[in-house]
């Protein structure tokens, strides 16, 4: 059972490291083995959602952050997840330019 509350703050504070364009790999590495009982904070970078519907995929794919999707694809991140307002990560990443040349 995930707690609403603990996970949206988890996945605030993995978005700073997406902010800072590092690679969130490193961390799901280390939280691998780690459980805190029934609570999973991988489970939760990987699969958790925030208020939106946005999963870390979603922000990292957003963000243009390659390493971490890659990483977060490696560990089991939903490649097709839509959030609350219907936008995949494949679009979100496309209508905010990712990957566009800024010539």
């Amino acid at each position: 059972m995930m707690r609403r509350h603990e996970d949206i703050m988890i996945l605030r504070a993995a978005r700073q490291i997406l902010e800072e364009h590092r690679d969130v790999g490193r961390f799901l590495e280390s939280e691998s083995d780690q459980q805190d009982g029934p609570f999973d904070v991988r489970d939760v970078l990987v699969r958790g959602q925030d208020e939106d519907g946005d999963t870390l995929l979603w922000t990292a794919a957003c963000a243009g952050n390659l390493a971490s999707v890659i990483s977060l694809v490696k560990a089991g991140a939903d490649v097709n997840h839509v959030n609350k307002k219907g936008v995949s990560v494949l679009l979100a990443s496309v209508l905010r330019g990712v990957g566009r040349d800024s010539e």
